[in-house]
């Protein structure tokens, strides 16, 4: 299958941060507002942070906390996805905590997300908020059989699992629809767990808009949400919560 990774940057964010696209399917964002010095009071709760997000988090799939006081205070959430294993959440933040230092040197805030998990920190308090730039898109390039009809599907796939997903704690939710001839679309949403619905629907709603048209499957991912659609399964049903179907869908 082939895939294209494309990046949006919201322009209210150009003078903020710098995005890099590399390899892989790995969102980082680097922030250029604010940098700190080796050896300071920033980077020693920088240091407590990602211990406390690595422990907490690999867990129970989820924790956000601050660590210091005034200027030095330094704000973290990390999260896994929910059918992920244990063993792949820790694996998966304890890259992410050696990979953000690396990829983001002396940066007081920075975010990785892929796939399994997301990683945050920054200078500035971001819980409950939805950031939803840069866009990363990865799509695949073969086009659905049925354009329109794909299109309406998947549309309505995804609202109806966003609206759902809002709603519950896990912030994520996955579900499936039948495409032509009875073969299964499948849709995955999830927000970061300290959203509202409101944040957290908004989010992902702005996601289902950068949706390339036609193409037969595709992730797109912001530093508080991201979407998936394809026509396999792609997530672990034996962990996840029981894909389920979306009636209000018909043709």
């Amino acid at each position: 299958m082939n895939i294209i990774k494309v990046v949006i940057l919201l322009v209210t964010s150009l003078l903020l941060f710098q995005t890099h696209t590399r390899a892989g399917d790995t969102l980082e964002v680097c922030s250029n507002s604010a940098n700190y010095t080796s050896g300071s009071q920033f980077k020693t709760n920088l240091d407590f942070l990602l211990s406390a997000l690595l422990s907490n988090a690999s867990k129970s799939g989820f924790y956000n906390t601050s660590i210091g006081n005034g200027l030095d205070t330094v704000f973290g959430l990390a999260q896994c996805r929910p059918d992920t294993s244990t063993e792949d959440c820790e694996t998966c933040l304890n890259n992410f905590i050696v990979e953000i230092i690396k990829r983001c040197p002396n940066r007081k805030a920075a975010t990785l997300r892929e796939a399994s998990c997301v990683l945050r920190y920054s200078n500035q308090r971001f819980f409950s908020r939805a950031d939803v730039s840069p866009i990363v898109i990865y799509y695949n390039t073969k086009n659905a059989s049925n354009v329109p009809l794909f299109s309406q599907l998947q549309g309505c796939l995804l609202n109806n699992l966003s609206q759902s997903a809002a709603s519950e704690a896990s912030k994520f939710k996955t579900g499936s629809i039948k495409y032509a001839n009875c073969q299964p679309l499948y849709g995955m949403v999830e927000c970061t767990k300290d959203l509202r619905y409101s944040a957290c629907l908004s989010c992902l709603q702005q996601l289902i808009t950068a949706i390339p048209d036609g193409k037969s499957g595709g992730r797109i991912v912001a530093p508080s949400c991201t979407i998936r659609y394809e026509l396999y399964i792609f997530f672990e049903i034996s962990s996840a919560p029981p894909p389920s179907s979306v009636a209000a869908c018909t043709q």
